[in-house]
């Protein structure tokens, strides 16, 4: 098991910077987002979005334009924007390279607890601390003591709410369980909107 676990991290040895193919740390994530960005600026813009508990700045990538040569995807971006938040939870991703590979919350702090963090899928106002979320500061799915009480989720949903009457999908990645969930891991009914 641990081999397999290691066999995802970025090697210490590489020195060719960002992977597709493995997880990065941090900082090779950071400097990717910067350089993408500055080399693409017809395409690419980037943005802060908001900080987190450690204050580290949540990047946000706009892929505003194209000349490409092909076809489809000039005028996907032609006619849509394209927004990339690589990693929502930098904090505890950080914490997984420094002392727990398996952690899945961030790393905020509550007056009166010595357990640490908030697991960010269950913090969002939409189902909060409902079905597979845990009111105890120590679970795994602990929900906080609020909806969107972490910096976090409360930047990435206020963006959402900014922009809301033009998103037309919403993609994210659960990393933790390396699963896609559709609509709601929270309810199966689907949205409205479904068959569009």
């Amino acid at each position: 098991m641990r081999s397999v676990l290691e066999a995802q991290f970025d090697s210490h040895t590489r020195t060719s910077g960002h992977s597709y193919t493995k997880y990065n740390k941090w900082e090779t994530i950071e400097a990717w987002i910067k350089k993408v960005a500055s080399e693409n600026p017809d395409l690419i813009s980037q943005s802060t979005i908001g900080t987190t508990f450690e204050g580290r700045n949540m990047y946000l990538l706009k892929a505003v334009r194209t000349y490409g040569q092909e076809i489809h995807m000039t005028q996907l971006l032609d006619e849509l924007d394209f927004y990339v938040l690589p990693v929502v939870n930098i904090d505890g991703y950080v914490y997984t390279w420094t002392k727990s590979r398996m952690w899945r919350k961030t790393r905020s702090t509550r007056a009166g607890s010595s357990c640490v963090g908030v697991d960010p899928n269950r913090n969002f106002n939409a189902g909060w601390c409902e079905v597979g979320a845990s009111r105890s500061p120590c679970s795994d799915t602990y929900c906080g003591p609020a909806a969107e009480s972490e910096k976090e989720t409360k930047a990435l949903a206020d963006f959402i709410r900014k922009n809301l009457s033009s998103i037309k999908a919403y993609f994210t990645i659960h990393s933790y369980s390396q699963m896609m969930l559709y609509p709601y891991s929270y309810d199966y009914k689907l949205p409205e909107n479904n068959e569009e």
